[in-house]
Order: structure tokens, then C-alpha cells, then sequence
């Protein structure tokens, strides 16, 4: 079997090993609701961080900093290709890194700090409407 047809990794034991979601049922599930704590929890955890005075700027460069670690060591065990895929057009890579996440995590960071949660992931999901809105009018 190749690497391809494998998902996630697992580290127990300190062995590397290979989790072949065919044979894990729940595992799309433990997946999907890790990620929906995740981010249920994210705005939240922001909000108290900002008002003990915290600024965007630190909130954002926390999670985005933590958040790349993370995914760092299985990116370096799974996928060691990609960077030598990445250096092909690296201001691709750092344009979306910079536009596409970190300006999007430090814009809804600052609506957390004057608006509630909600109300701010409102504005932040509904943009996308109000842009298809705006180019029909």
C-alpha cells in the first residue's frame, strides 16, 4: 500500500504508524468533531484573552504560531515532497499564509474585541453573500 491511500499518522509508542481510515469508522467523526471544538472554542478563548488585555495582534500570532507547530511534525513525517514543492513558488505559499489566514484570523480577532462572538462569526461567514450581493446589484 502506498503512503497516499494512508490519512492520518499516529504516534503511540513512539512508533510511527499509519491509520487507514477505511478500517476506523469513527474516525471521520473524532476528526470532525475535533475540529468543531476546535473552533467552537476559538472565538471564546480570543474573547477572554482580549479582555484581559491581550491585543489582536498577540491573540492571532498565538494561534496561528501554535497551530503551525502542531501541524508541523506530521507535515515533516507525511509530506517531506511538499516543500520542495512549496520552493517552486514560495510568495504563492507566504501570500496565502499572510492574506488568506493571518489577515482573516487578525480581521475576526478585532471584530471579537468590540462585538460578541456570534455576532462577530455572523459578519465574518456572511461576507460572502454580501460580496455575490454586491456584484449582482
Amino acid at each position: 500500500m502506498s503512503v497516499n491511500s494512508f490519512t492520518p499518522v499516529t504516534l503511540i509508542g513512539g512508533i510511527l504508524q499509519f491509520v487507514d481510515a477505511r478500517t476506523l469508522p469513527g474516525f471521520g467523526l473524532v476528526m470532525g468533531v475535533t475540529s468543531a471544538v476546535s473552533f467552537g472554542t476559538s472565538g471564546p478563548l480570543a474573547k477572554g484573552l482580549i479582555d484581559s488585555g491581550w491585543s489582536s495582534a498577540a491573540v492571532t500570532a498565538v494561534r496561528l504560531g501554535a497551530g503551525s507547530l502542531l501541524l508541523l511534525v506530521p507535515l515533516i513525517l507525511l509530506r517531506r515532497n511538499l516543500f520542495a514543492q512549496w520552493s517552486r513558488s514560495p510568495m504563492l505559499v507566504v501570500s496565502y499564509g499572510i492574506l488568506g489566514v493571518a489577515v482573516v484570523q487578525l480581521s475576526f480577532f478585532n471584530a471579537v474585541r468590540y462585538l460578541d462572538v456570534p455576532v462577530a462569526l455572523l459578519i465574518e461567514y456572511s461576507g460572502l453573500i454580501l460580496v455575490v450581493a454586491y456584484d449582482w446589484l
